[in-house]
């Protein structure tokens, strides 16, 4: 029998071989490289050791530590003060611009309408006050142009009227009492909310013989019906009598003293600056 070519591996004890971990015949076994750490990562490691090294010196430099935290709390104790700085600064601008508002509200609810017949047609001088006077005019003649619109009350909160003078001498005392009573109506039903002077008949030379009694009674009377009404009485003939009889230097000398002259319209100026002054 002839001979067979010898198988290649033949001899070889396989069972000895796999025991000691070798490779078996014809099994090839794979290549193993090792991984190499990327750069970014080599990058990454390298910044935390170096932060870890940072922070094992900062831990180890308390008064680095304490010079860093007061550092920190003086920024934010600045930045509380320069807050309350703002707002003192606020506040400070803030009572001005209420102070100033109140003053202008004052100005303007201080404004004072002066309605009269002729005695204060050349009345001046008298800070927030003005002035409507009409010649001739008597206590209806008020009312009527209340009644028809030509006296605008909207812009005061204060009226001051000196009026009657030449009801004296053509209508009864009840009479003239009587039409004050229907101004005062007509006020306050036209604008309820302003307050009403009112002053007094002045007494003349130029009829204080006729009138001089009738004008003291009226004067009396309108006082107790002010007070009714709520409204104040101005006793301002009082600056011009002595001893009961009317000045003579006070009225104007051409008409026999039916009007006032410089000194009169004076003493006049004074008793109404007195009486806004206290408004």
């Amino acid at each position: 029998m002839a001979d067979r070519p010898r198988r290649e591996g033949a001899g070889h004890n396989y069972k000895s071989l796999a025991e000691y971990g070798l490779p078996v015949v014809g099994e090839v076994e794979a290549e193993v490289k090792p991984k190499t750490p990327s750069s970014a990562r080599r990058r990454l490691e390298a910044a935390q050791l170096l932060d870890r090294s940072f922070n094992e010196e900062d831990e180890s430099d308390e008064e680095l530590t304490q010079l860093r935290k007061s550092f920190q709390e003086a920024g934010e104790s600045l930045k509380k003060q320069k807050r309350e700085n703002e707002k003192q600064r606020l506040r400070v601008e803030l009572k001005k611009k209420q102070d100033e508002l109140e003053q202008e509200k004052d100005i303007t609810n201080k404004h004072v309408l002066v309605l009269s017949d002729s005695i204060c047609k050349h009345l001046s001088g008298i800070s927030n006050m003005d002035l409507q006077a009409y010649s001739g005019a008597r206590i209806s003649t008020i009312k009527k142009k209340l009644d028809q619109g030509e006296i605008n009350l909207s812009n005061y909160s204060y009226c001051l009227i000196h009026v009657g003078t030449n009801d004296v001498r053509d209508f009864s005392v009840d009479r003239i009492i009587a039409d004050f009573r229907e101004l005062f109506v007509k006020f306050k039903s036209l604008s309820p909310h302003i307050k009403l002077y009112i002053s007094s008949i002045l007494p003349r030379p130029v009829d204080f013989d006729l009138t001089g009694f009738k004008c003291a009674n009226i004067n009396k009377q309108l006082l107790s019906v002010c007070s009714k009404y709520n409204i104040i009485f101005i006793k301002s003939y009082k600056r011009f009598l002595v001893r009961g009889r009317p000045i003579r230097s006070l009225f104007a000398f051409k008409d026999g003293g039916l009007h006032l002259n410089e000194a009169g319209l004076y003493e006049l100026r004074r008793c109404f600056q007195h009486v806004i002054s206290h408004i």
